[in-house]
């Protein structure tokens, strides 16, 4: 099986438990360096190192490296991240060899440079897919009037990825996961100029907005990256930089205690560039609500789970008034901790979402060797 460097974690999980079931000769494929200790160690699973090159915006692996490895493998699946430009070749390779493929579409943020082009040219390939799978009921229903047939589409949660690599099969103990509130909201993101899409501004500028109506609302900013100094200067031009702390790049302990510790977890995104929003699943599997954009497809989970707030706005005032709607009603917030917490078996990943995503890539495995 191959695969380019996905952007879920969730689904090296996986590969990991394709090997657990004798798939041991899986190979994945990065472009990020970094994945290559912590993905092989953690999984077993043998991982390769594909250099990349920056090209007009977008990270892309040669496609001469590209195929080389395809070749060496003799691939039984190729497995790819779309949208990308590096998973289309590898898609064309499949296709021209055919090899079945699956494709995991995560999101509407394909290279700037291609545009509106891009994604007309992506779903004529998709069309040629084994399987396509996608985390909401909201892509699956752009995918179908993209005109890819129904029954090549499927739709599979993904996991929390704070326990790492063996995700905890319990409740969390709310007892641990549940203390005493503290006032703060939190944000979690990459504050660099690939993620502006996550508008942690917005958050900012709610924040000002509440403090006018004399309200004060605590903010901590997990995440680095080039935007972080602008954004703090934001926070000192509104007013605002006493009620906000910028924490850096965390471990996955010090992530699990702010997720247990924080007022709730806020999601400002106002794009489908952001094709999940992941870090609400793990918000929820510690108990944690979430406050979301009905834009971001992890909102259909929030809704339907009652564990936060799914508002319409893509503004800084409709932040505002999701922000003092979950501050100013301890029942409300009470009633999301407890539905958030209540999730936790649902959002279990060998119980509950390892199979509705292995499954799918299992019978293709299956019916090729048969």
């Amino acid at each position: 099986m191959f695969t380019k460097g996905l952007q879920e974690y969730s689904n090296i999980h996986v590969f990991a438990n394709l090997a657990s079931l004798g798939e041991a000769n899986l190979k994945y494929e990065t472009t990020r360096q970094w994945e290559i200790q912590i993905y092989g160690e953690a999984t077993k699973v043998s991982v390769t190192y594909l250099p990349c090159k920056k090209i007009l915006g977008e990270y892309v692996v040669s496609p001469v490296d590209l195929c080389h490895a395809l070749n060496n493998y003799s691939p039984d699946l190729v497995w790819t991240n779309s949208p990308s430009v590096t998973s289309d070749i590898a898609q064309t390779y499949a296709i021209l060899n055919g090899i079945p493929w699956v494709t995991t579409y995560h999101a509407d943020s394909g290279p700037a440079w291609y545009g509106l082009v891009y994604s007309h040219l992506e779903a004529v390939l998709l069309r040629f897919a084994t399987r396509i799978m996608v985390h909401s009921e909201r892509y699956r229903k752009k995918l179908l009037r993209r005109g890819i047939r129904k029954e090549k589409i499927y739709i599979a949660p993904v996991a929390p990825y704070l326990a790492g690599f063996q995700p905890t099969s319990t409740v969390p103990d709310p007892q641990v996961c549940n203390p005493e509130r503290k006032d703060a909201f939190l944000f979690v993101g990459v504050l660099d100029d690939a993620h502006k899409y996550k508008r942690p501004e917005l958050l900012i500028q709610a924040l000002a907005n509440l403090r006018q109506l004399g309200t004060v609302v605590q903010l901590r900013i997990v995440g680095d990256g080039n935007c972080k100094d602008s954004l703090q200067r934001s926070t000192e031009r509104l007013g605002v930089s006493q009620q906000v702390a910028f924490l850096g790049t965390l471990s996955p302990a010090d992530l699990a205690r702010e997720f247990q510790t924080a007022q709730g977890l806020v999601i400002c995104s106002d794009s489908e560039s952001e094709g999940y929003g992941i870090v609400a699943v793990e918000a929820m599997y510690y108990g944690l609500p979430v406050i979301v954009p009905k834009i971001v497809p992890v909102s259909e989970m929030v809704q339907r789970l009652g564990a936060g707030i799914v508002y319409d706005s893509s503004d800084a005032n409709g932040l505002s008034s999701a922000l003092l709607r979950l501050c100013g009603n301890e029942t409300l917030r009470a009633a999301c901790q407890r539905a958030a917490r209540s999730s936790a078996n649902e959002l279990d990943w060998r119980k509950s979402i390892m199979p509705q995503q292995i499954n799918p890539i299992l019978s293709i495995l299956c019916q090729k060797r048969s």
